[in-house]
């Protein structure tokens, strides 16, 4: 009709959906050089206090929406990535200062400024539903579940929290990656063909030992008793195990093998935080339930 403005088709049904092809493997030493950098950086941050290393908690969810807003824009998604990331940046910072209660502020501006976003003409013809569930998706998925590190600093002796989620994490990922790469036959989920449950298995056992041996003897965890350790392990290596598939979900979805190149080994950022995303609201909340 003469007036009405054209908005953009759904991309699903505009582009061919492309496979990632078949992972011929990691470079293992790489990936390991990089770990432990990562490591290193973390420990010196953490050794300066929790400001210090909201300056990386800040980082890595900004680098991360990032990732996941160009993936979406290569598939033909159109969301308004200035707001996303000013959100990623802002979101973490209100929820160390304001706890809790920053989340439905924030989210409410978001929600509110992506629809003026288009109603503004700042997406041009791109569909707004589109561009606003978009925008939405990248902020809860990514932002959300990453601010809960901001949280966790909060809480007394949050550090030492943050290392549980750091450890159980490490050590699903590390005990999925051998287990299932020496013993893997047993493919998982098509979302992600290359895990086994044999890894499955690696990865959880390795998270729950993670948790009692490790952040165990770390304030304010040595409190609790053995069975409430491996309680917050068994928590964290479920979480950790829907964060693995659902990235893997998500990037079969949009035809790419890794959300970035960031880390070299790793992939992106994405890549290596996937896992993490969703251990740290458990993390939080195991703290909040069996320490506070």
């Amino acid at each position: 009709m003469p007036g009405t403005r054209a908005i953009s088709t759904d991309p699903r049904h505009t582009r061919q959906r492309v496979r990632p092809s078949n992972d011929p493997g990691r470079d293992v030493q790489q990936a390991v050089a990089v770990g432990v950098g990562l490591a290193a950086l973390f420990l010196i941050l953490a050794k300066a206090g929790p400001k210090y290393v909201m300056v990386l908690v800040v980082a890595v969810i900004a680098l991360g929406a990032v990732e996941l807003f160009t993936a979406l824009r290569r598939a033909s998604y159109k969301p308004a990535t200035l707001l996303g990331i000013t959100a990623a940046i802002t979101l973490p910072l209100a929820s160390y200062w304001k706890g809790e209660a920053a989340y439905p502020v924030v989210l409410f501006l978001v929600a509110v400024f992506s629809l003026l976003w288009y109603l503004g003409g700042a997406g041009g013809d791109d569909s707004p539903v589109l561009g606003a569930a978009s925008t939405m998706f990248v902020i809860g998925y990514v932002v959300v579940l990453g601010s809960f590190a901001a949280l966790i600093l909060t809480l007394p002796s949050g550090i030492g929290i943050l290392f549980g989620a750091l450890f159980t994490s490490i050590g699903y990922d590390v005990g999925g990656f051998f287990v299932g790469r020496s013993l893997g036959t047993r493919p998982m989920s098509q979302a992600s063909p290359n895990k086994t449950f044999e890894g499955l298995a690696g990865g959880w056992i390795a998270s729950v030992l993670a948790a009692v041996v490790f952040v165990g003897l770390i304030s304010p965890w040595d409190n609790l008793s053995l069975g409430q350790k491996a309680m917050f392990g068994l928590a964290a290596a479920l979480a950790a195990t829907l964060g693995d598939l659902c990235e893997s979900l998500l990037k079969r979805d949009l035809g790419v093998k890794d959300m970035g190149t960031l880390l070299p080994g790793h992939g992106g950022v994405l890549d290596r935080f996937d896992a993490l995303l969703f251990v740290l609201p458990a993390t939080y909340y195991a703290a909040r339930i069996l320490i506070f």
